[in-house]
């Protein structure tokens, strides 16, 4: 999401690349931190799966497998709510910014028309 947001040419909230430098940045950093008790810091949960793994098979305690459903969870549960965002939000925004451009030229013609190719 944060990557549409500061990427997509159409609905891109701000317009200075050292401010969406400082979005992505953040985001990274806020997930690192949230991460880190669990798995090291890995916002990588195929890595971070393996090291919970590796610390059951070094210690033998169970207490590293605990969390062991959030990765394999949350990877659909996060590509499901990537799904709705993509269907209910991110479609409607191109959806009336299609609308705003036609409005504004007053007619029906799409904003980009491709070069003709001359023929002989």
């Amino acid at each position: 999401m944060i990557f549409l947001i500061n990427t997509e040419t159409n609905s891109r909230f701000f317009h200075e690349p050292g401010f969406r430098f400082l979005v992505i940045a953040s985001a990274y950093a806020v997930a690192v931190e949230l991460t880190r008790k669990l798995a090291g810091g890995s916002i990588n949960p195929a890595y971070g799966l393996c090291v919970n793994i590796t610390m059951f098979m070094d210690t033998g305690k169970g207490e590293e497998l605990k969390w062991i459903w959030l990765y394999i969870l949350l990877p659909f549960a996060g590509s499901f709510l990537a799904l709705i965002f993509h269907e209910f939000i991110f479609k409607k925004t191109q959806e009336g910014m299609e609308e705003l451009d036609k409005s504004s030229r007053g007619n029906d013609e799409p904003s980009y028309t491709p070069p003709q190719v001359a023929t002989e």
